[in-house]
Order: C-alpha cells, then sequence, then structure tokens
C-alpha cells in the first residue's frame, strides 16, 4: 500500500467517504458538526439513536437544543472548552458529559470535537462525534454488589453540590448510616448472607430515595445519603423512617433460621463556614460515632 507525503494529502474518494460514515455507525459513533458563529449543527442518525430519538424528532438541531438536553452540572466545562476553542487556546477538546434520553434518564457520553474549518484565523466550523459509554462510566463510579454510587464518585458529587448550595444559598443534609454488628453477621451465617443482608437493605432505601437524593457505599456496612434541600428536620424523619424499616426486616441464615439486625445513623447539616463536603461528612461521622455510643439503633444529630 501507497502512503501519502502527508496526512492533509489524502482525500478520500465518495465511495470511500461512504464507507467510512459506515464504519463509523457500526462503532456506535454518532458524529456532528456545529457553526460556532450561528450555532447551527447537524448530526447523523446515529447520534440522535443514543438518546433514544429520530432525527426528525430533534429538529431543527441547534447548539441550544443540544444544551437543552445537557445536565446541568456539565453545562460550565463544556463551555469552558468551547470558550478556549473560540479564542484560539485550543483546537479542540475531548469529555465526558450526561444528556438526556427521550425516556428521561441520563445517558454518559464521550464526545471529542476539532476546528474543521477556519475564518479569517478564527474557528469557524467544529465536527466530532459521540459514543455511548453508559455501561463503563456506570460500572465505574457504582459498587458492584449494592449498585449504589462508590465512595469516590460520592466525594466528587458531594463537594459539587457542597458549592452549589453556598452559592444558591440552599440547604443540604446528609445523612450515614451503619449496620449494627455487621461483623457478627458475617461471621456466624458468612459472607453470602452477609452480602444478601446489604442488597436488601439498599434495595429497600432506594425506594424510599428521592431521585435527587445521591446514596453511596462509603465502607464495607457504611452507607451515606445527600440530601439536597432537606432541613436538619426533614433529615432526622427520613433517617428515622429508614431506620425502622431496617428494623422490620427478616433475613434467614443457611439453616433456614430467621433473624433482624439493626442501624444507626448520624445526619448533619450544611454550615455556612464549611469548606468542603469532608466538614459536612466529619460531623455525620461524629453523630454516628454518638448513636453507636449510646447503644445503637438510633439516630443521632450534628
Amino acid at each position: 500500500m501507497n502512503s501519502r507525503k502527508g496526512s492533509s494529502d489524502f482525500r478520500f474518494t465518495e465511495h470511500s467517504a461512504e464507507a467510512l460514515l459506515e464504519i463509523l455507525d457500526n462503532a456506535q459513533l454518532g458524529l456532528w458538526e456545529l457553526n460556532l458563529r450561528t450555532g447551527d449543527s447537524q448530526v447523523t442518525p446515529r447520534w440522535a439513536d443514543i438518546l433514544g430519538y429520530l432525527p426528525e424528532e430533534l429538529e431543527p438541531v441547534t447548539f441550544e437544543r443540544f444544551l437543552s438536553l445537557l445536565h446541568d452540572d456539565d453545562k460550565a466545562s463544556l463551555q469552558a472548552h468551547l470558550d478556549s476553542v473560540q479564542h484560539r487556546q485550543q483546537t479542540g477538546y475531548q469529555m465526558v458529559f450526561r444528556m438526556r434520553h427521550k425516556n428521561n434518564h441520563w445517558r454518559w457520553i464521550k464526545s471529542q470535537g476539532t476546528v474543521s474549518a477556519w475564518d479569517n484565523n478564527t474557528p469557524l466550523m467544529m465536527a466530532g462525534f459521540h459514543l455511548d459509554v453508559t455501561d463503563e462510566v456506570t460500572q465505574s463510579i457504582t459498587d458492584s454488589l449494592t449498585g449504589w454510587y462508590t465512595r469516590r464518585h460520592f466525594m466528587q458529587i458531594g463537594s459539587k453540590s457542597v458549592q452549589r448550595a453556598h452559592r444558591q444559598d440552599s440547604r443540604l443534609a446528609l445523612i450515614i448510616l451503619d449496620i449494627d454488628y455487621f461483623k457478627q453477621i458475617n461471621d456466624k451465617y458468612g459472607h453470602a448472607t452477609g452480602d444478601k443482608v446489604l442488597i436488601a437493605v439498599t434495595q429497600q432505601l432506594g425506594e424510599r430515595l428521592r431521585t435527587t437524593d445521591v446514596a453511596a457505599r462509603i465502607g464495607g456496612e457504611e452507607f451515606a445519603i445527600l440530601l439536597e434541600g432537606a432541613s436538619l428536620f426533614d433529615a432526622r424523619n427520613i433517617a428515622e423512617t429508614l431506620r425502622e424499616q431496617i428494623r422490620q426486616n427478616q433475613f434467614s441464615d443457611p439453616k433456614g433460621s430467621d433473624f433482624s439486625i439493626t442501624s444507626s445513623f448520624g445526619v448533619s447539616m450544611l454550615n455556612p463556614d464549611d469548606g468542603t463536603i469532608d466538614d459536612l461528612l466529619s460531623r455525620a461521622d461524629q453523630a454516628l460515632y454518638r448513636a453507636k455510643a449510646n447503644g445503637r439503633d438510633r439516630v443521632e444529630l450534628a
């Protein structure tokens, strides 16, 4: 096969360009092109399909339409990239963000774009692709046993939540809970039974939480729930409800005998002088320690 002297000399024939588009589509890549001056865009059917739409359902495809599908927490980062492109500080970007699917859930999208046309040394057009990486991202940010977020991802979300609460002067509460004597459950009944307890507890608690609540497994048998807009009174009532629900559970050991469990809770509220999620977490953890010291199966407030 002959090679060209430079990549800029390479030109696709009409046939090979069509073949390339088919290859990209088979690779699940949704292609897009954006006019930086007018905001007008065009996308391939695969781009729309990633979000559950037919192409005509998104027409006219504009940058404003795209932004309406983008998660609020990801808009600033993308805009910063595009601003850098327009100011010629970079010629492209790569990032992962969330977009709303037609069925009203979020998909994680890997997006990459580069300047494809210039006008008087000013970026005019950008082109790139979208790739749905929801499965990969979900595996990296969720606990494999319970399906709740990992501690690392919880801290990342919590940091943004603290910043947003300070910026909007809104309330933010945190609940930490720990299953009492969980080590004894593992030692007495085995880790398989312990895992069943964790799965059942998180499934039941998850049914009680709002879609805006953020839940994570932050330790072996320790969990955290972040409640945006909740007061200390709200958070305490939620914690009491969850505690009672856990208390009413009945589990079976490998021999068929039933046993029950209890849990302890610590609750904290964001203070004006809190700098990070760690401050909120530390106070909730101290309250949890008091709950255990005071006999377990109770809720303590920070």
